[in-house]
């Protein structure tokens, strides 16, 4: 299956998350390049091959038994990212948002997938989506996974500064 999506940093909290459940997923991964993942989310277990790429990338997923996952769990390398994330409905779209746990410095992105390019840029985005990451490998799970702190840090302060400094002065509260 082709996976066609968007990233974007969020830095201010949407007021949708507080009406909504989230769901736990925790994820690790085996491989880098090409990207094996293995996933909890919530009471499903999964096994992800993840082409090369950034917006567009072949993605097939595999369910697997919560005995494989753990069999799986101790081959993993770099940190075992744990999220929750919060699905928000978007015209005929849905919104991931993940809010990353156990991370060196608060971290949320919002993920937009989409069934086509032609639908992935021309889609508009809420007013409380922050810096579009999706070009930038950093902000990708796998790497993240194998980032050390102080990059992880350095990173999302300067993508931070700049998006404060963009929107300095805006009277719209939603940025």
């Amino acid at each position: 299956m082709l996976e066609i999506e968007r990233k974007y940093l969020i830095f201010d909290m949407p007021d949708e998350v507080s009406r909504i459940d989230g769901q736990t997923i925790t994820q690790a991964y085996l491989n880098r390049k090409p990207v094996l993942r293995i996933r909890q989310y919530g009471a499903h277990y999964f096994l992800t091959y993840k082409g090369p790429g950034l917006a567009v990338r072949q993605e097939v997923e595999l369910r697997i038994t919560p005995a494989m996952y753990e069999r799986l769990l101790p081959l993993a390398g770099g940190r075992i990212i744990r999220k929750i994330r919060y699905r928000i409905p978007y015209g005929t779209y849905m919104i991931d948002l993940d809010i990353f746990r156990d991370m060196p410095t608060a971290l949320c992105l919002a993920e937009i997938e989409f069934p086509s390019t032609t639908a992935m840029n021309t889609c508009s985005t809420p007013a409380w989506f922050g810096p579009d990451v999706t070009e930038d490998p950093f902000f990708q799970n796998v790497n993240l996974a194998h980032t050390d702190d102080a990059s992880f840090i350095e990173k999302l302060s300067a993508y931070e500064k700049g998006y404060r400094n963009e929107h300095e002065g805006t009277s719209d509260p939603g940025i």
